[in-house]
């Protein structure tokens, strides 16, 4: 089962040298081959990833031993794994749909399935296409992307079908046997190609179509940062956007651990890394999930803020920025208060505790 706001996706590989490793006990010769695979994939979709901003996850493959499938093959499964988290932003699953679907297109000895917490998605978006007896419950391990089309591994529906078709449940090797002798049967029809279509060819297009580019208003810092990095705005807006209120207060409340506090206080209130003072007019690369996220809050702007007038022509840049910098700023008290934790707890039971926090508190006066 899927998580929650989460896309699995896997790679199956039926290169006969490959299936001849597994079959034949060299299990290590097979993992490295299907590491081999996986960056050789990579390297491939990097054109396509590497200017993408993703919500949460980027696009990856990892090696997955399954040994539980030996147990009726005698045969313990390998392909490529991967998991992404999309959070709100869906067209991150989409967009990993089409790399697959290049994947397959371009190396026909790969097979890719893809689900998330709904299930077989792509036939949920060509509902109106399938075959009347494929549902959630009739259609696991059927569903495939093989050679940059959508597959079903079909069921027998009359007696003339009982010896051409697998039935009931199947196992991902049997699917893949079939799919592997019997693709042209197992081409999904042109109604549900047409809808999975649809869904992707943006991206195949240009999947710079999804993204957006904000002008705001950013401290010299936070602009180089993210020139450098763009993809650092999507753990800034994802930060913003689930805050936690109590990080947000100007009034400072101790804690148990007095070094900590202090590193919190200097770097989410003072702010010293990014000083507003400093602002300067940028673009900043965001998706527009991202950018809807981060326009829809309504925040108070701090007293370190000088905000335009409300109905100034650069107000939304200047709040936009705002924004930014202050999701910013809670990220570095976030991984201050955890340095803080960690230096507690290396010297619990040293007596060099308060030593410590002192030493820390002195570097965070001198800035952060």
């Amino acid at each position: 089962m899927v998580a929650e706001d989460q896309v699995d996706y896997r790679i199956y590989i039926l290169e006969p040298e490959f299936t001849g490793l597994l079959s034949s006990g060299r299990l290590d010769e097979a993992v490295t081959y299907a590491r081999g695979l996986a960056l050789a994939l990579l390297d491939e979709l990097a054109p396509h990833t590497r200017d993408y901003l993703w919500q949460r996850d980027g696009f990856h493959l990892d090696v997955h031993v399954d040994h539980s499938s030996s147990a009726s093959s005698g045969v313990p499964a390998v392909f490529l794994r991967g998991t992404v988290r999309f959070g709100e932003n869906i067209e991150d699953e989409w967009f990993i749909v089409s790399l697959l679907q290049r994947a397959t297109q371009a190396h026909g000895h790969l097979a890719a399935s893809v689900q998330d917490t709904d299930g077989e998605f792509l036939l949920i978006q060509a509902a109106e296409s399938v075959p009347d007896w494929a549902d959630s419950s009739t259609s696991v391990n059927r569903v495939f992307l093989y050679r940059g089309l959508v597959h079903l591994i079909p069921v027998p529906t009359n007696m003339s079908e009982l010896a051409s078709f697998p039935m009931g449940d199947i196992s991902v090797a049997q699917a893949l046997s079939f799919l592997s002798s019997n693709a042209e049967a197992a081409r999904a029809s042109e109604g549900v190609q047409k809808a999975v279509g649809e869904r992707t060819a943006p991206y195949a297009e240009n999947s710079g179509k999804f993204q957006h580019r904000a002008r705001v208003h950013l401290p010299a810092s936070a602009a180089w940062i993210l020139r450098r990095c763009p993809q650092l705005v999507a753990p800034a807006v994802e930060r913003f956007y689930l805050r936690d209120p109590v990080a947000l207060r100007v009034r400072y409340f101790p804690s148990r651990s007095p070094f900590t506090d202090t590193l919190r206080y200097q770097a989410c209130l003072k702010m010293a890394t990014f000083p507003p003072s400093t602002s300067v007019a940028t673009t900043v690369q965001m998706n527009r999930c991202m950018y809807a996220q981060l326009k829809s809050q309504q925040f108070i702007a701090p007293r370190l803020f000088s905000l335009p007038a409300s109905h100034a022509s650069d107000y939304v840049h200047a709040e936009l920025g705002m924004k930014l910098v202050r999701a910013y700023s809670l990220n570095i008290s976030e991984a201050y208060r955890l340095i803080g934790m960690r230096l507690g707890n290396a010297c619990c039971g040293r007596g060099r505790g308060p030593r410590i926090g002192r030493r820390v508190s002195r570097h965070v006066r001198g800035g952060v």
